[in-house]
């Protein structure tokens, strides 16, 4: 897994957290993601990318989450869903 924070002047509209992670393995597993609330842009098991336009209208998840067998999945937090700092 890796985090990336994103900010204006990198190209990004609002400063934005993404968290990737991959999972290389025949079995599904669990990570736990960082603090707040995050959307899921990418799932390459259910073969899902969202658009950004759409990505405020998607389920929040928070705590763990859940990987299929040999996927990558692809979670952003924008400045309005961003936990507060410290919290990371």
């Amino acid at each position: 897994a890796c985090h990336i924070t994103l900010k204006p002047q990198m190209g990004a509209n609002d400063n934005q957290r993404w968290v990737l992670l991959f999972n290389p393995s025949e079995q599904a597993c669990s990570f736990q993601l960082p603090a707040g609330p995050w959307t899921r842009v990418l799932d390459s098991a259910a073969a899902v990318v969202l658009a950004p336009p759409v990505w405020a209208a998607e389920q929040a998840q928070t705590g763990a989450i859940d990987a299929k067998p040999r996927t990558v999945l692809a979670l952003v937090q924008t400045d309005a869903g961003a936990a507060p700092a410290g919290n990371s």
